[in-house]
C-alpha cells in the first residue's frame, strides 16, 4: 500500500478552508463538481461586512454550486446580505456604459433612507476588493434601474477566490443574486470579473 503524502498547510485560512501553498493541488472535495460547496465560516471582505453566512433557501441557491465562478476556481463563498438587521431590501442598479454594472445598491425596504453599496467597480484594484462599507444618499439612485419590476428582495453575494488567496479581500469574481420576497422573480443581476 503506497504511503500517503502529506502536504504542509502553510497557506491562508478562510473559514473552513486552507489555501495551500502555490502549486499544491486543491483538495478533491473542492474539485469534484458534484461535491462542491461554498467555504463555510468565511469572513467577508471589509467592504461587505454587513453580510452574514448563507443559511437557508433563497437567492443563495443560485450561487451555492459555484457555477457563477467565471474562472472555474473551486474556492468560493456565498453570503446573504443583511442591512441593519433586515433581509427584506430594495435594490437599485446603476449601469455601466459597457452594459455591465457600475454600482449595485440596496437598502432596507421598510425604512428607506440611504443606500448601501453592495458592489462597485471602483472597489477593484489589482484583483483585490478595496474600500470599506459605503453608503450613498437616498436621492443618488433616483435614475437607477430595477430590471425585474419588483420592489423587495432578498440578496445573496458570491465571491470567487484565486488559488493563491492570501486575504478575504483577494477576490477574482463577484456575483449578486436576488429573489423577490413574493418568490416570483429570481436571478443573478450582477456578475463581474476583476480586470
Amino acid at each position: 500500500m503506497p504511503e500517503a503524502r502529506r502536504v504542509e498547510r502553510t497557506g491562508f485560512q478562510l473559514g473552513n478552508h486552507v489555501f495551500l501553498p502555490q502549486g499544491a493541488p486543491a483538495p478533491l472535495s473542492r474539485l469534484a463538481l458534484a461535491q462542491r460547496s461554498p467555504i463555510s465560516g468565511a469572513k467577508p471582505p471589509a467592504c461587505l461586512e454587513r453580510v452574514a453566512q448563507s443559511g437557508g433557501p433563497g437567492p443563495t441557491e443560485l450561487l451555492r454550486n459555484g457555477e457563477f465562478c467565471g474562472h472555474g476556481e473551486p474556492t468560493y463563498s456565498v453570503f446573504d446580505l443583511i442591512i441593519e438587521g433586515d433581509r427584506e431590501l430594495e435594490v437599485s442598479i446603476i449601469p455601466a456604459e459597457d452594459g455591465g454594472t457600475e454600482r449595485f445598491l440596496a437598502r432596507p425596504a421598510k425604512r428607506r433612507g440611504d443606500w448601501v453599496v453592495v458592489y462597485s467597480r471602483a472597489w477593484c484594484s489589482e484583483g483585490r476588493l478595496t474600500g470599506e462599507v459605503q453608503t450613498v444618499p437616498a436621492d443618488a439612485a433616483e435614475h437607477a434601474i430595477d430590471p425585474s419590476g419588483h420592489s423587495r428582495f432578498r440578496i445573496a453575494i458570491g465571491l470567487e477566490y484565486p488559488p493563491d488567496c492570501a486575504s478575504a479581500d483577494d477576490v477574482t469574481w463577484i456575483a449578486v443574486a436576488v429573489e423577490s420576497t413574493s418568490g416570483s422573480f429570481r436571478g443573478i443581476l450582477c456578475s463581474e470579473e476583476w480586470p
